[in-house]
């Protein structure tokens, strides 16, 4: 009421458009958040394939990475006798096991799960999806680990899958979307101490290797070093990937794996996870690899002959897609001209997910050639994005405002559109971020062109303990909320930066009927535009139909529509969050928050 009567004091343009939004908002209740429905990708003329309701509607997600049940990141990277975290979902009914500050990432829980959408989400809850809504995300890159499903050749662990689907029942309820990503950082745990005196340039490797089973790891005896203390430039882990791509037998058994390779291994433990929640609607897809690493294969032929048949491989597993392909035998499952053989589970909802080669990251575009590598409709695009940060100038050493590369933040969208295209995927950006300290230059010119170009993605990371024995740089911290450490046992949540939550917590469309054409967030005074075209008309009240933009409880604004459609209500949620309901007429459209 009190928007209402400031509006009958203003000009008579501005009071009509403030009536209307009260009139509107009396209308609009509290009522629960959808459920996440089922996502595919929609294809149209003169455009990048984008991601779509059921209802046709361009969605945008927005959210962040969780390692909070990516166990290796404790018990590989960090020291072997530090207790892992809980895998037995029962451990988190109703509770949320202590943290440990060694621990690299909390764990991640949801002690009031099963009590609704609008739970506590503040810093002491321990409602970590609750705390993702509250920010207005609304999908988490859930990392897994593929030594956790599979810790013995052909044995998977049922217990971790269903912690996996316990988290994603934690998402639905929250109206959270789950992209279940098969992460890895340089393979897995390659040896670690060097066997050899080491010249200048030369360094030891810092034991940031997890993501394959020991057992999957065959470096033929190679020692473990880093060039200038890059450990993509480890000769171990180089021949380590080599033996992926070619898919070589570890000597070991077999077990329940649809092969005796090392592919046939990953893709069993990955189908497994598949079958696990090919029902579930609130998981966007699944991830096939955080990324890959070519090995000793040149860059140009990496995508070819190693990489785009490996993930070919994947989705005919899964989907039983055979792309003109007659079945390969049972003895040689992986074969160049013929399909992997179909595992029975024919998941052909969900999204499939895919990266570039890693090295993506330093150059700021995919090197190689791109083009569609599967007939499956359902396919993501996910590079990830760290301009300035982890591109080549950064890497040796120049400051950003002298860096002679990238170009300029809208570099790495220019190229990864033009990816996307090629490969006939939609575009999503599966990674990026900062420190604190690069909030207002990287951070927010790495998400400005998001906005420009339409595409979501999800940020690095959510919540982070300072395990380094050494102490830690508050304002080097990337996540979200962070605690203390090391050694000591901080709380679960640790603190919200409210420096982060002012760029991470914005005003975004999260549903466009017609197309998206662009759109503009201020941080600083939380004002917002966008603007987008629609061919048909949409009845007001259909909300299943209508654009909704999403507008956070730290934004105090008026919404104004203008053009070919009409404000249709505002509707304002028990955690303070609106959703604005817009109902195109055809033709252009705007929508502002002032």
């Amino acid at each position: 009421m009190r928007k209402a009567a400031r509006c009958l004091f203003g000009f008579l343009a501005v009071g009509a458009v403030c009536l209307a939004l009260a009139v509107a908002s009396e209308r609009a209740s509290a009522d629960d958040l959808p459920e996440p429905g089922w996502v595919h990708v929609e294809r149209a003329p003169d455009r990048r394939p984008y991601l779509a309701d059921e209802s046709g509607r361009e969605l945008l997600l927005r959210g962040t990475n969780t390692t909070g049940i990516y166990q290796n990141y404790d018990d590989v990277w960090h020291d072997p006798d530090v207790p892992a975290k809980p895998v037995d979902p029962d451990a988190y009914v109703g509770d949320c096991p202590e943290n440990v500050g060694s621990w690299s990432n909390p764990p991640l829980c949801q002690v009031n799960a099963g009590q609704g959408t609008w739970v506590r989400a503040d810093e002491a809850s321990r409602n970590d999806l609750a705390q993702m809504r509250l920010l207005g995300f609304n999908v988490v890159r859930l990392c897994v680990s593929w030594s956790l499903v599979e810790p013995a050749p052909g044995v998977y662990d049922a217990v971790y899958v269903e912690r996996i689907a316990q988290i994603v029942d934690w998402a639905r309820e929250q109206g959270i979307h789950v992209l279940v990503d098969f992460h890895q950082d340089q393979y897995g745990d390659v040896p670690r101490v060097p066997t050899l005196d080491l010249p200048p340039l030369f360094t030891p490797p810092s034991g940031q290797n997890d993501g394959a089973p020991r057992w999957a790891v065959m470096t033929d005896g190679i020692p473990s070093f880093t060039l200038i203390g890059q450990n993509p430039l480890n000769p171990a882990v180089m021949r380590a990937f080599d033996h992926f791509w070619r898919n070589s037998t570890p000597p070991v058994p077999q077990g329940d794996a649809p092969g005796p390779g090392l592919q046939d291994h990953f893709i069993g433990a990955f189908a497994r996870v598949v079958d696990r929640l090919r029902e579930d609607p609130a998981v966007l897809g699944f991830e096939i690899m955080n990324e890959p690493q070519p090995g000793t294969y040149d860059w140009v032929s990496f995508n070819r002959q190693a990489l785009y048949p490996f993930y070919r491989r994947v989705v005919q597993a899964v989907t039983g897609v055979r792309d003109g392909m007659a079945d390969c035998p049972a003895a040689r499952p992986t074969g160049w001209d013929c399909a992997y053989p179909d595992l029975g589970i024919r998941d052909t909802r969900h999204i499939i997910a895919f990266e570039p080669n890693a090295f993506r990251n330093v150059v700021d575009l995919a090197p190689g050639s791109h083009r569609r590598f599967s007939e499956y409709p359902n396919l993501l695009y996910a590079p990830h994005v760290y301009s300035y940060i982890f591109t080549i100038p950064s890497v040796l050493g120049t400051p950003a405002e002298d860096a002679w590369w990238p170009p300029g933040y809208a570099f790495a969208y220019q190229t990864a559109d033009r990816e996307a295209r090629a490969l006939d995927a939609a575009l999503f950006i599966g990674e990026f971020g900062g420190s604190q300290r690069d909030n207002g230059t990287h951070f927010e010119g790495t998400i400005a062109q998001q906005e420009r170009f339409g595409v979501g993605g999800t940020l690095w990371d959510w919540k982070y303990n300072c395990w380094n024995p050494g102490g830690c740089d508050e304002d080097g911290a990337w996540s979200v909320y962070r605690s203390g450490g090391p050694g000591a046992n901080p709380p679960q949540n640790g603190a919200l930066q409210p420096d982060r939550r002012k760029y991470v917590s914005r005003v975004v469309p999260r549903a466009v009927s017609g197309q998206l054409l662009g759109y503009r967030y201020d941080p600083w005074t939380g004002t917002f535009e966008m603007k987008a075209s629609a061919t048909t008309a949409v009845p007001a009240g259909t909300r299943d139909l209508e654009t909704v933009v999403y507008i956070p409880p730290r934004v105090d604004g008026n919404v104004t529509v203008s053009g070919a459609a009409a404000l249709d209500a505002v509707m304002t949620h028990p955690d303070g969050s609106r959703s604005v309901y817009v109902a195109p007429s055809g033709g252009d459209y705007t929508v502002s928050v002032s």
